[in-house]
């Protein structure tokens, strides 16, 4: 059994050493590939390459501002990336040496060396909590009205391509990490004062079953034209397809889906909703091509929103659709609704 268990740890070390970067690209060319075959199979579509890059980029999306814009971000996010997870590593053991610290003050420390399951358990445990952090930092950038407009950036996407994952205001990236280092630093720093373990040792642990678990929801194809759902697992996983619900122009697709991996965050939040079979949505912030295109250009993508984060920040809400997540937009109708209906009745 343990043998198993060793093996199993051993081939997810081994398979998580592959670059991220290499492994999205290859499961959309796959999932692409499969799913283009499908339509030339059912005579949808000619077989050719011209026809292949259509399929992987719908429409004039290589054109298109939305995709051009996404490209630049992804570039600029991939130039930083180094820089931005040594802070990122560097609040997790901040945080897990304070717990640690603070414990040993009031527990005795029992420093047990930890089983091949224990190693497991750990680091679903830290898989779990990581994932939650990205559901909470999501969910606080929908419902918080300065913090939505950080996050509209990455909704004013027109067109969904693998480079949309990093279409991120650096900002909104940054509050997704400081979350996730807190959270993720308090696990470590529990799981150290009782297991031997090192914090370096758990970051790899937390990195190899990462990997899994994002090529197993198809992370890669979130962002994408390629739309897969999980059927029965739908809400166990966020599929693509969800995901594409949630990047929905729809009034009643708004706040929806907002988990990264799991989806029991949603069902939790009452944020899950599961797509229509065959549904096709049109993407956007879900406010007009004007507002969606304000955000398809350097200093709309990262100064703009900032200058708006900060004034909404100072100044209470006075009801401006220009200052209120999709969510207080339709509370604030309906109670003006109301209001008028009792008005009316009086």
């Amino acid at each position: 059994m343990f043998d198993l268990v060793g093996h199993f740890l051993t081939s997810v070390s081994a398979f998580s050493q592959l670059p991220m970067f290499s492994v999205g690209w290859v499961i959309f060319l796959i999932a692409a590939c499969i799913t283009f075959a499908v339509k030339v199979a059912a005579s949808q579509v000619k077989f050719g390459p011209k026809a292949f890059i259509q399929h992987c980029f719908p429409g004039q999306s290589l054109k298109d501002k939305s995709t051009v814009m996404d490209a630049v971000m992804y570039s600029v996010s991939k130039m930083t990336k180094a820089v931005v997870l040594i802070g990122h590593y560097g609040l997790i053991i901040a945080v897990s040496s304070g717990v640690s610290f603070i414990l040993n003050r009031y527990v005795p420390a029992i420093q047990q060396t930890p089983t091949a399951l224990g190693l497991i358990a750990v680091a679903i445990v830290a898989c779990l909590v990581w994932d939650f952090s990205n559901f909470l930092s999501h969910y606080l950038q929908h419902k918080v009205p300065f913090l939505w407009e950080i996050h509209k950036v990455h909704h004013s996407a027109t067109q969904l391509t693998p480079f949309t994952a990093k279409r991120l205001h650096p900002l909104a990236d940054k509050l997704d990490l400081t979350i996730g280092g807190v959270l993720v630093g308090i696990v470590f720093g529990l799981t150290q004062h009782f297991l031997t373990l090192s914090v370096p040792l758990m970051l790899m642990m937390l990195g190899n079953i990462n990997m899994v678990v994002t090529v197993l929801a198809l992370d890669p194809l979130r962002h994408s034209s390629v739309g897969v759902s999980f059927g029965p697992l739908e809400g166990l996983l966020v599929s693509p397809k969800m995901h594409h619900l949630h990047h929905s122009v729809e009034r009643s697709h708004w706040d929806k889906n907002m988990g990264f991996a799991f989806g029991i965050w949603d069902i939790m939040f009452g944020t899950y909703m599961k797509p229509e079979k065959g549904a096709v949505y049109a993407y956007g912030i879900g406010r007009g091509a004007e507002e969606d295109e304000k955000y398809q250009n350097l200093v709309g993508a990262y100064i703009d929103p900032v200058r708006a984060a900060i004034a909404v920040a100072m100044h209470v809400p006075d009801g401006s659709e220009d200052v209120m997540t999709p969510a207080l937009q339709l509370r604030l109708k309906k109670l003006v609704a109301a209001r008028a209906l009792a008005t009316a009745q009086a």
